[in-house]
Order: C-alpha cells, then sequence, then structure tokens
C-alpha cells in the first residue's frame, strides 16, 4: 500500500500536469477504506479508489486486468485502467464541484514515477541496465502512452466538467528538447589512426568511397588545424541549427590518465567545443563515464573537472550507456550518486533499446527516493528517444524513423510535455550523414519553422 508520502508525491506530479501554475490548489486528503479523497481550493473535492495490497503486488507482477477508458489526448490510442475490485461503482461520475473516479490513478502512477520496478528484479543487460522487456510498460503495452500525464489530463477535464472555472486554466507549452551525448570528441589522433578509420573501416568495412574522399578533405582539414576535427564542427552544426531551443550538451569529463577516456577533458580541442556551446548560450551537462553510476566519488570529480573546465556551473547530468541503478538487490541507487554529487537534473531514463515512456509521463518531475520514502531533490527529464535505438537497436527503415520520431513528438505535445531527443555528435559524419540530412536535421529545421 502507497504511503502518506507516495500518495502526497504523485498528487503532486498529476495537478502539477493537470492544472498548471496552481500549487496550492491541493489542501489536504484522507484515506478511509481504500477511497481517498482530496479536498481542494473553493469546495472542489475528487475521490479515488486505491488498489488494495494484493492488486498493487499483481500490477507490479503485469497481472492486473485492465479496461480501456477513452482516446488519449493525441487520439491515437485508448488509455488503461485499473479498477480496484472492492469499488463497486462502474463509471466515473461528476457533480459540482465533485469528481468521483471508479478507477486508480495514484498508485500506477506512483509505480511509473518511482521506478519501483525496477527494484523488484535482479535482471540486467549485459550494461547493467534494467531491460525493457522486463518492464511493466511492455507488459501493459503503455510505452508509446505517457500513461501518468494522460491520468492528470483525464482529471483536468473532469474537474472543468465540475465547474473548475476554465479561465483559470493556464495550459503548459510543451517543448522539444535536443540533447547531445559528446561520446567522441575526435574522429581523428594521429596519422596512424586516421589511416586505419578512413580506410579500413570507410573503404573495407564500409565499403563507401563518397565517404573516403569526404574523410580524406576533414582530415586534410585536421591536419591543419586539429580543433576543425569532424566531430567537433559537428557540434557547431548542431549549435547553429538548433538556436533558440533550450539544447543540452552533454560532455564526458575524462583526463588522459583514465583508462577508459574517449579524450581529455583538458585538452584545447575540448576547450574549442565548450566555447562553442557556452557562447550561443545552450547548456553544459555531464556525461557521467560508465562506471561513474554508483560511484559518488567517481562522479563527483568528474563534475568538477567539467565546472573547471567550462568556467560554469554543472548542475544536469546524463549517465554514459543510460546507466541507471534504482537500488535492487542492495546496490547503491544512482540517484544517491547523483545527489551527494550536486546533480539537480538528470536526463538518463529511457530505454536504449525502445523509444517511449519510460516513466509514465513526458514532464519533468522529481524522482523518489524510495530508501527514505520521500521525494528527492533531482529532478528527471525523461529521455524519449534516441538515435541508435532507431539504427542499432531496432534498425528501422528512414520513412519508419520519421514516423517513429514524430509520433511521439506528438504525444508529448498532446500532453503538454517535453519531448527530449537524444542525438550524438558523431553521428553526423560518415555514413551516418545522410541519416542525419534527411532525418534529425529536416525534423529540427521544421519544429524552428513552425514556432
Amino acid at each position: 500500500m502507497l504511503t502518506h508520502n507516495a500518495i502526497e508525491y504523485t498528487l503532486q506530479h498529476l495537478f502539477r500536469v493537470a492544472l498548471p501554475h496552481t500549487e496550492d490548489f491541493v489542501l489536504g486528503f484522507s484515506v478511509e477504506n481504500l477511497l481517498l479523497t482530496i479536498q481542494l481550493q473553493d469546495g472542489f473535492t475528487v475521490s479515488i479508489p486505491l488498489l488494495d495490497e494484493q492488486e498493487e503486488e499483481a500490477f507490479l507482477k503485469g497481472q492486473l486486468p485492465v479496461s480501456e477508458l477513452e482516446e488519449c489526448a493525441d487520439h491515437t490510442s485508448e488509455v488503461i485502467v485499473f479498477r480496484p475490485a472492492h469499488y463497486e461503482s462502474g463509471e466515473l461520475k461528476v457533480e459540482d464541484k465533485h469528481v468521483d473516479f471508479y478507477f486508480d490513478i495514484v498508485t500506477p502512477s506512483f509505480l511509473l514515477l518511482s521506478r519501483k520496478e525496477e527494484t523488484l528484479t535482479d535482471a540486467r543487460d549485459r550494461h547493467g541496465r534494467f531491460r525493457y522487456q522486463d518492464s511493466l510498460s511492455r507488459r501493459y503495452g503503455l510505452i508509446t502512452v505517457p500513461l501518468v500525464d494522460e491520468y492528470a489530463l483525464i482529471l483536468r477535464e473532469k474537474l472543468l466538467e465540475a465547474g473548475f472555472p476554465a479561465h483559470r486554466l493556464q495550459k503548459r507549452q510543451g517543448r522539444l528538447i535536443p540533447t547531445h551525448d559528446i561520446d567522441h570528441l575526435m574522429r581523428f589522433t594521429g596519422q596512424w589512426q586516421a589511416f586505419k578509420s578512413i580506410f579500413g573501416r570507410d573503404l573495407l568495412i564500409d565499403r563507401k568511397l563518397r565517404v573516403v574522399r569526404h574523410s580524406l578533405r576533414e582530415y586534410r582539414e585536421w591536419k591543419q588545424d586539429r580543433c576543425r576535427d569532424p566531430y567537433i564542427t559537428a557540434i557547431q552544426d548542431l549549435v547553429e541549427m538548433e538556436k533558440g531551443l533550450p539544447a543540452i550538451f552533454f560532455f564526458m569529463a575524462q583526463t588522459a590518465e583514465d583508462p577508459d577516456a574517449a579524450y581529455d577533458i583538458r585538452a584545447k580541442e575540448t576547450a574549442e567545443a565548450l566555447r562553442m556551446v557556452s557562447d550561443a548560450g545552450m547548456t553544459i551537462g555531464l556525461h557521467g563515464s560508465y562506471d561513474s553510476y554508483d560511484d559518488e566519488q567517481l562522479l563527483s570529480a568528474q563534475r568538477q573537472r567539467l565546472q573547471d573546465a567550462s568556467g560554469k556551473p554543472v548542475t544536469c547530468g546524463r549517465q554514459h550507456y543510460l546507466r541507471f541503478e534504482a537500488g535492487a538487490g542492495g546496490r547503491q541507487p544512482s540517484l544517491e550518486v547523483w545527489q551527494k554529487s550536486g546533480i539537480t537534473d538528470d536526463y538518463s531514463l529511457g530505454y536504449a533499446e525502445h523509444p517511449g515512456f519510460r516513466c509514465g509521463t513526458c514532464h519533468p518531475y522529481p524522482l523518489y527516493d524510495l530508501q527514505n520514502d520521500r521525494a528527492s531533490t533531482c529532478i528527471e527529464h525523461p529521455l524519449i528517444l534516441m538515435d541508435g535505438t532507431l539504427f542499432d537497436y531496432m534498425r528501422l527503415s528512414l520513412q519508419d524513423c520519421k514516423s517513429l520520431i514524430q509520433k511521439h513528438y506528438n504525444s508529448c505535445m498532446a500532453v503538454e510535455g517535453d519531448f527530449v531527443i537524444l542525438w550524438h555528435n558523431h553521428l553526423l559524419r560518415r555514413i551516418f550523414y545522410p541519416l542525419y540530412q534527411n532525418l534529425y536535421k529536416p525534423f529540427i529545421q521544421q519544429h524552428i519553422s513552425n514556432t
């Protein structure tokens, strides 16, 4: 059963999405015989039946029966609901200043937001990540639906029907948030490495003569000025294209002495890339190294290095390989590491193998500290879609990629949330250039032209 803190936390998110800018609208709540009654301003009340302990357990196993209610906000599918067996009413009733739900919008929302399901199994992929195939999103078919946000908008709709003044409703403006993990800052590091990259990869493996010719031109530019490396100029291309958008560039902060360092945070080439982003007024974030997701000292040291190199405070982060540990099997939760390391905003929570709504929401929200039963100080910005998911995991055609990106963007905008997309800088070059040119670039440009 949900604790008082868990219910309060979930209600705060639901009402934050349902009625933006009315943070003090909820006055209090009480639970009696598994019926949650919420007291609101101006005499409004909402009643919500809660799942009992056995039903909650069945939900977490993916075994709780579901029923469909009505269309989602984007009108492309239907919202599933979970009806407590003990509650006799079978319809959503609206009276003057009162809404009576017959299904539980609180328990499923909390379990998705808190990522409690990830603490109940040790099953992980080879990178130590909770797998989509083990998720409630897969079992209930929720990955393409921001269920928590959909519940919040149903709550809004019924409150308006119950008499909430429409003029007091200030809808949130959904946002496109481009993010870029700088896994590789430099394509070329020396003559022999460049030879292997161009003739070994581009010619012998990929067999792309056009790419070889272009790579040779890039190599000549790099020899004249190492800051003209193609992966650095890719950052410049992104900065120029995404002007006016809240873009974030996540840099790794290792040094040449680190055994797994892809580049040195102290190098002049890194300084040039950081300057590009900073001068454009865009955000510099920390891309925590592979082993830092459960290592407070390591992540803290990397955050400090990035602050020293950029000359700016660094408070947002995304873990390399999207590694995240919720605390299964007594492991240290990544949330604890982030809070102790000074990370206030995280962008890691998405599935590498499937796009969609891992947390049930596309709105920023505070992660829940399950160990201490309270809301944390770290705000999660769920990742909705990553480039590698489309190409490496799902292996979709260009047209299918376009459709999937647009579908998820539309779903986020329909619930007034944020479409957080990840596109790596090195995927603007070599064999990936056509995908950037025909997929990502037109999508960004179309969004900018429409706003």
